[in-house]
């Protein structure tokens, strides 16, 4: 029988290639696991995914403090991991991601083993507290990139050239142009939302989380692929037509199947949440701390954030550079009894916005070179920030119910969030959607565990979102098909022993009505409007 053979690859010297010396190392590795996808069937954003590797450290290879070790000072986290499997003259990614910590095991008596650590791009998004410029006008799609753009570089983009990133900015040398579909895979977002970003504070805010409200306002589904690719999916894609791509029967090493009442919900409310602008000009925000003391020939930043007399925090479509007199005063002494530098031709100020605040940078004298030189430190004694308000405070929902589940199940409520919708009709599409999708008990495979020797091309090939369908005697489970959103890998004995578990979600327990699509286009007949 033919196996498949499996190739462990770390990028040591971070030049964008696994072809150096000492990157393969296969041969070390005693035992590999990795898990990526969501944590529970609808979640709208996959889960940090994670890699274990436990590798033979006889000769200290693995230990960043041997000098003599063929990968001394090589041997440092965010390296790029990937695995691999060549299975009848093709070869699959299974995991490609970062190298998070290297734990070599103490003591010259025991197994000595190092255990490698890894996490896929997610694990990133979500340690990331996010600040970003106010989005207006913008599709989900628009609104993921952005978010994906100011946290970290996909593990697809390894190799290619990115401006000011040590090891892939030399152009010609380590790295080679490439355009936005080497690192991401987008369906384009149906729903245009006003705003994006000005409720989402860095202290409370992290990158997955903004990306997961971007999605649930979508109904979408984001997720990065085997090849480190992130890939969004918008609401209309589990609706359409897919292809099987593995058909599962008996064979299966086990499965985890239950009908019941987890995902029954028959009353739906959708909660938007959306902006109102204040008026042009009005005060955004006013330091009340002592003094700002800036050197002679320096520059400070601070950073406002917008909070109303509420104490509400809120964001800002507009942030006006503050003008001297008017937005701030410098002084010559710290409470405001010397000469007056306000206008001094030599102190300047810029603003940097976010969508909920902004960086204020006053520069005083010759800075980098610039500008004219000037005497002694001088005290900002007043500062406001002006612009126009943009405020969230009052939520809308949508609700849509069903009696008939009601009387059968009783009440069951599902409360979904949609932060940043801002169209009524949308609001109520998504509850009717949402009650349709939830409203009757659903037969769910939880579940499925496969085992190499057995269905090693499924374990390959399948992956995240591909369709399986599933048959089963003993629960007469029968075509049941299914969406994988996560899988979980255990390779041993240098891949004799490869199982897989895949967690699983329903399709839509409808057909969704596709215009111009043969037994998909005949509305009321075997298909509903989607949504």
């Amino acid at each position: 029988m033919v196996r498949a053979s499996y190739t462990v690859q770390i990028d040591w010297d971070n030049d964008g290639d696994f072809s150096d010396t000492g990157e393969d190392i296969s041969d070390y590795v005693v035992e590999a696991e990795w898990r990526t996808g969501c944590a529970a069937a609808y979640d709208r954003t996959a889960a940090p995914g994670w890699l274990k590797l436990i590798v033979d450290n006889r000769d200290r290879r693995f230990a960043p403090e041997y000098a003599p070790g063929p990968l001394y000072g090589d041997l440092k986290p965010m390296r790029y991991v990937r695995v691999q499997a060549t299975y009848d003259g093709a070869t699959y990614t299974l995991f490609y991601g970062y190298l998070w910590r290297i734990a070599p095991g103490a003591g010259r008596r025991g197994e000595q083993r190092a255990t490698l650590h890894g996490i896929d791009p997610v694990a990133l998004l979500e340690d990331y507290p996010l600040g970003l410029e106010l989005l207006e006008n913008k599709r989900a799609d628009e609104i993921i990139d952005a978010i994906v753009q100011a946290v970290a570089w996909p593990p697809a983009l390894n190799g290619y050239w990115l401006l000011g990133v040590p090891g892939h900015m030399e152009l010609g040398q380590t790295t080679r142009l490439g355009g936005a579909s080497l690192y991401r895979d987008f369906e384009t977002g149906r729903e245009t939302f006003a705003h994006a970003g000005d409720t989402w504070y860095p202290e409370t805010t992290t990158a997955l989380e903004a990306i997961r409200q971007t999605c649930a306002s979508e109904y979408g589904k984001f997720h990065f692929t085997r090849e480190g690719k992130a890939r969004f999916l918008d609401r209309h894609w589990p609706q359409q037509v897919h292809s099987t791509a593995a058909a599962l029967d008996d064979t299966m090493a086990g499965l985890v199947y239950h009908e019941g009442m987890d995902s029954l919900y028959n009353e739906i409310i959708v909660r938007m949440d959306p902006r109102v602008e204040g008026t042009a000009g009005s005060v955004l925000w006013t330091k009340r701390s002592s003094a700002l003391r800036l050197a002679a020939n320096s520059e400070r930043t601070i950073r406002a954030v917008f909070i109303d007399d509420e104490g509400r925090r809120h964001g800002a479509t507009t942030v006006i550079t503050p003008a001297p007199v008017t937005d701030f005063t410098a002084n010559g002494k710290n409470d405001g009894a010397g000469a007056d530098y306000t206008s001094d031709s030599r102190l300047s100020v810029s603003v940097a916005a976010l969508a909920t605040g902004a960086a204020i940078t006053f520069k005083w004298g010759q800075v980098n070179g610039a500008g004219a030189p000037a005497p002694g430190p001088i005290y900002i004694t007043s500062l406001q920030l002006r612009g126009t308000p943009l405020k969230a405070f009052n939520p809308e929902e949508f609700a849509a119910s069903d009696g008939e589940s009601i009387s059968r199940y009783q009440r069951r409520r599902l409360m979904a969030d949609a932060p940043l919708l801002n169209d009524p009709v949308t609001g109520y599409a998504m509850a009717r959607y949402l009650l349709m999708m939830h409203k009757d008990p659903a037969v769910h495979v939880a579940a499925v565990t496969l085992i190499g020797d057995v269905h090693i091309e499924h374990i390959l090939a399948c992956t995240l979102y591909d369709v399986v369908e599933i048959s089963e005697t003993q629960t007469a489970l029968s075509s049941a098909e299914y969406f994988i959103i996560a899988e979980h890998h255990k390779l041993a004995e240098g891949g004799a022993r490869h199982a897989c578990t895949w967690m699983l979600e329903p399709l839509p327990p409808f057909k969704a009505w596709l215009l111009g699509v043969a037994g998909r286009d005949e509305l009321g007949q075997n298909t509903k409007l989607g949504f």
